[in-house]
């Protein structure tokens, strides 16, 4: 099951009270008198495979071309490092998307890692995917596509926040000049997905779009993250735990939901090693169990988020 696309072919959704995030396109005379076909650039070459260059974040990925059945579903990437583009032919009902030269071309690609490593499988999870710094676009930005070994050019004109709660078909519609959709997740994490996606529109003519967001905007809100030394507590206190003689060590994770068992065993570590079992507790407590036979001494912790996000607090140890 894919973890962070979502299905957004319900077209009598009601959609209100939403804000527009976007901001306006770059526009000068010389971008809206560019011809929409691809513009080359001297500083680059055209690769062998198909590819996306996006110089401001440092993304140059190989893009894997996907189908979208006729039930509207958007198979995910094949990995962290890469980028689908989608082709919309099979999707049962006409005028979505589109392909580099032609309409809409329609992206995806994961902004962390899950339990996948990252970087041709060098970093290990959690880690940064490739879309990690998508939020970081802003009007104007220069993005590159190499498809069927030509190049085009776009300009960002907007990034739009959606709820995954709604239902939009508006992002994937084909349109009649050239244009990118990329599309990334976001804002809080919650049962094996995120509450938003972040939509990046580009065009390759200046003034393709409107001003702002076409469909509407809803940025996420999102607290800090915290992990915060609450109490020791009684061996045995805390119900099943590894061991009931060893030592309970209550901490407050803030800022995101608990995580399962494996991820929370993925993100944490502890400068010394530390010898301990957890669990997690409602709502947001984080347990560490420390073996009584432990050396007395204060452990720093480290736990790291699926998504990149770090944060550190210090366990005193006394048996």
């Amino acid at each position: 099951m894919m973890r962070y696309l979502f299905l957004v072919f319900i077209f009598t959704a009601t959609i209100a009270a939403l804000s527009c995030g976007g901001a306006n396109p770059s526009s000068s005379n010389e971008e809206a008198s560019s011809p929409p076909a691809q513009r080359s650039s001297p500083t680059m070459s055209i690769p062998e495979d198909n590819r996306i260059r996006i110089p401001k974040i440092g993304v140059d990925a190989p893009l894997s071309l996907k189908v979208v059945d006729a039930g509207g579903r958007l198979p995910e990437p094949d990995g962290t490092d890469d980028i689908a583009i989608y082709d919309f032919s099979g999707f049962s009902m006409p005028g979505f998307g589109g392909l580099p030269g032609s309409g809409n071309a329609v992206l995806s690609g994961r902004p962390d890692s899950g339990t996948l490593p990252c970087q041709n499988g060098t970093v290990p999870p959690p880690c940064k995917a490739v879309l990690f710094d998508l939020v970081k676009l802003v009007p104007g930005d220069e993005i590159f596509v190499f498809w069927e070994k030509r190049q085009f050019e776009y300009r960002v004109a907007s990034a739009c926040w959606l709820e995954r709660i709604l239902s939009l078909d508006d992002p994937y519609r084909t349109t009649d000049e050239q244009a990118l959709t990329i599309l990334t997740a976001g804002g809080t994490f919650a049962n094996g997905g995120y509450s938003h996606n972040l939509f990046v529109r580009a065009e390759s003519t200046a003034g393709s779009f409107p001003p702002g967001c076409p469909y509407g905007s809803t940025a996420p809100t999102t607290t800090p993250l915290g992990l915060t030394f609450d109490r020791k507590l009684e061996p045995g206190s805390t119900g099943p735990g590894p061991n009931p003689t060893h030592i309970p060590y209550r901490f407050v994770l803030s800022g995101l939901p608990l995580q399962n068992g494996d991820q929370i065993r993925a993100g944490l570590s502890s400068s010394p090693p530390l010898p301990a079992g957890f669990s997690s507790r409602p709502p947001n407590f984080l347990i560490i169990y420390v073996p009584p036979t432990t050396p007395a001494q204060d452990y720093r912790l480290t736990y790291k988020t699926p998504n990149g996000r770090e944060v550190t607090a210090t366990l005193t140890h006394t048996p």
